[in-house]
């Protein structure tokens, strides 16, 4: 139980850290995957708007890396005790924890995309009208700087557009905010988060071998590489999130995939992949120190009070 409230926590201390620090390119990577043109830097309006959007998933983004290293973590140790039991050997112990570690990212990355989904409709909405504002003009800008207090800050926060998305439509039960885009939400998190953390565990594994490199730099590799695997895995369903999530993208999983396949053929799944691993790269190879050293530090003080 105190590996896995660990777990929690250092996953915790590692999406805040990660999302704080990279958080500005989400901005370009969501309009380039609405379809429009190339993203342009927004700081025409104001450098704020790189931020819009932002509040969402920092709301939810640490919940969500607990959840995905909690599952890392009781795959790690399910391993481990299944080796233990058979007396394997070190190197067949770390080939059989890959499949655990996998099963592990899955389980999390499922149990966060019910957390997740919500959150990033409203950062894609957000970010689209920051967008749109931006291509107004200055006229628009001005207007927006004239609006009164209190109605032009919950605007800016998308209080009006939470409540809109949280209104079910005709005939429908669920609202908006808690259904649209929630299968692409887990096409991209549940398999892709099993490849990142069994890539990690992977690449952990051969860079250790060698006792000359340093600890830190090992766990900011093999998060940078299990960044690259994941997303060549989860991009495709990334780009299907934000078209079914938009003002007035298609509504379904199918409809968004014929969508993008019909204006650019098999290239559009991939449109933004470079920035988005610009942002994903160093976020994952934080992230995964950032989880390692918490685990550490837990551990120590777990061993100091005992």
């Amino acid at each position: 139980m105190a590996e896995s409230v660990d777990d929690f926590l250092a996953g915790w201390a590692s999406g805040a850290v990660a999302l704080v620090v990279t958080q500005p390119l989400d901005l370009f990577i969501t309009r380039l995957q609405s379809g429009g043109a190339a993203a342009k830097a927004a700081a025409a309006s104001s450098p704020a708007v790189l931020w819009r959007g932002t509040w969402p998933v920092l709301l939810v983004q640490p919940v969500n890396s607990a959840l995905l290293f909690l599952g890392y973590g009781e795959g790690v140790r399910w391993a481990e005790a299944a080796s233990a039991r058979r007396g394997d050997s070190a190197t067949d112990a770390a080939s059989a924890a890959l499949l655990p570690v996998f099963l592990g990212g899955c389980a999390g990355g499922a149990a966060q995309s019910f957390v997740q989904s919500p959150a990033e409709m409203l950062k894609v909405r957000l970010q689209l009208a920051a967008a749109d504002a931006s291509a107004g003009g200055a006229a628009a800008a001005g207007a927006a700087a004239t609006a009164a207090g209190a109605g032009a800050g919950a605007r800016a926060w998308g209080l009006p557009l939470l409540a809109e998305l949280m209104r079910p439509a005709a005939g429908a039960v669920v609202p908006p905010l808690l259904s649209r885009g929630l299968s692409a939400t887990l096409a991209r998190d549940v398999v892709p988060h099993g490849v990142w953390f069994a890539s990690y565990e992977r690449c952990k594994q051969w860079l250790s071998a060698d006792s000359s490199r340093s600890r830190t730099a090992v766990e900011l590799a093999s998060g940078a590489a299990a960044a690259v695997a994941a997303w060549v895995v989860g991009y495709p369903a990334d780009v299907l999130k934000t078209r079914c999530q938009m003002a007035d993208g298609p509504p379904t999983l199918g409809a968004a995939a014929a969508d993008v396949y019909a204006a650019e053929g098999l290239g559009g799944f991939y449109r933004g992949l470079g920035l988005k691993l610009c942002r994903a790269v160093p976020m994952s190879a934080m992230g995964f120190v950032v989880y390692e050293e918490a685990i550490r530090a837990l551990a120590r003080v777990r061993g100091e009070s005992t």
